[in-house]
């Protein structure tokens, strides 16, 4: 009966090289696999966030399109039959809350991509 055992490299292993290791061969396998659970960590974040990112994009593109329909609207407004004063206000300020939303929009979107930047950088200088 053969008792072999495989290492975090692949080499598989003897009894008798199991029970001979060092102290510092233990620790550095060890070490090793402490790192890669840290770089899969990192990588599992940054593909989270990348996912935010894109929903981020789309909504940032969701908010585009409503501000050029609230300006459509508005033009709509001022040719209306009859004339009608409140409803051009009421088309003009619900443009100048579709603009507000997509600046607040952009500005979500901007914050999420400089946090995956700053992952995707944080894993080059670590890893």
């Amino acid at each position: 009966m053969s008792t072999k055992v495989k290492t975090t490299n692949s080499k598989v292993m003897k009894y008798k090289e199991l029970i001979t290791r060092t102290e510092s061969e233990i620790n550095k396998e060890l070490l090793d696999l402490e790192v890669e659970k840290a770089a899969n960590v990192l990588q599992q974040g940054t593909l989270s966030v990348k996912s935010k990112v894109l929903i981020a994009e789309g909504d940032v593109k969701q908010a585009e399109i409503a501000v050029s329909v609230a300006k459509q609207a508005l033009e709509d407004s001022k040719a209306s039959k009859p004339f009608n004063v409140q409803n051009i206000l009421n088309k003009r300020t619900a443009l100048l809350q579709a603009e507000e939303d997509l600046k607040a929009t952009v500005a979500t979107a901007t914050d999420v991509k400089e946090s995956y930047n700053f992952l995707v950088g944080l894993a080059e200088e670590l890893f």
